[in-house]
């Protein structure tokens, strides 16, 4: 599929060269005139050629067709120098379609004179590069002034169309990513949420923990005090029954 445009537009006896890459904007070269590249004699040649002999390649004619066929590169090459020749932007722009490859370009001829658009164009020779544009390009097209201009504004259509596509669809991208990142964000606070939460709940464990410590150390002193006491007593019943030896013991002197 042609992916840029060599188009050729004769209008008023002129023909002006355009090149135009992929959907950068056409580039003009200035118009120069265009006189008609046969005379009546070689038009009368190509058209028996072209329309009588090769129908039927056999006969009496093979030596008058041998003699055409070698006019025919000298007829493309004629051709070739009235359209690409004439000008230096003309020039440039077959360099450049050339670097870009002519298998990706798309020939095009573009008149309302029937007589232009009947030439033959497969013809256009180059010498430099020394084949016929026919065969190298994608494709050669004909179409009317008319119909080239409609088919223009189709495809600024087309493309304006691509483009509010494009655009709906990088909104579409950009909102989604919104939307993802908000989740993220929620997600997050989430965590933060649950990780509060596990901090409150191990405040809580080391709370209860103090508190099972604390009643423990209660637990300890009740014991110590118990033993204590117990020893208190047990120190006191000493004591009287000490007491009462020694009494009795001064009782029994007298």
């Amino acid at each position: 599929m042609a992916q840029n445009w060599l188009r050729i537009t004769h209008q008023d006896d002129k023909i002006q060269l355009s090149w135009q890459r992929g959907y950068e904007s056409p580039r003009f070269a200035p118009e120069v005139g265009f006189p008609q590249p046969f005379d009546e004699e070689n038009a009368a040649e190509l058209r028996w050629y072209l329309e009588d002999y090769l129908k039927f390649p056999y006969g009496i004619f093979p030596d008058n067709a041998v003699k055409i066929e070698q006019k025919l590169q000298h007829w493309g090459q004629h051709l070739f120098e009235l359209v690409f020749h004439s000008t230096e932007k003309g020039r440039e722009f077959f360099q450049e379609a050339t670097r870009e490859g002519l298998d990706n370009c798309e020939l095009g001829i573009i008149s309302d004179n029937a007589e232009v658009l009947n030439l033959p164009w497969e013809l256009l020779y180059s010498p430099e590069h020394k084949f016929y544009l026919s065969i190298a390009c994608d494709r050669a097209k004909r179409t009317t002034l008319k119909s080239d201009r409609t088919s223009f504004c189709q495809k600024v259509v087309m493309l304006r169309l691509n483009v509010t596509t494009l655009s709906l669809n990088l909104m579409i991208l950009v909102i989604n990513v919104v939307t993802l990142s908000l989740n993220v964000v929620a997600l997050s606070l989430n965590v933060i949420a649950l990780s509060l939460k596990v901090i409150r709940l191990s405040l809580k464990v080391i709370a209860l923990s103090l508190n099972v410590i604390a009643l423990r150390l209660n637990v300890v002193m009740l014991v110590t005090t118990r033993h204590s006491l117990i020893t208190a007593i047990v120190d006191s019943r000493t004591n009287k029954l000490s007491l009462g030896n020694f009494l009795g013991d001064i009782d029994s002197g007298k």
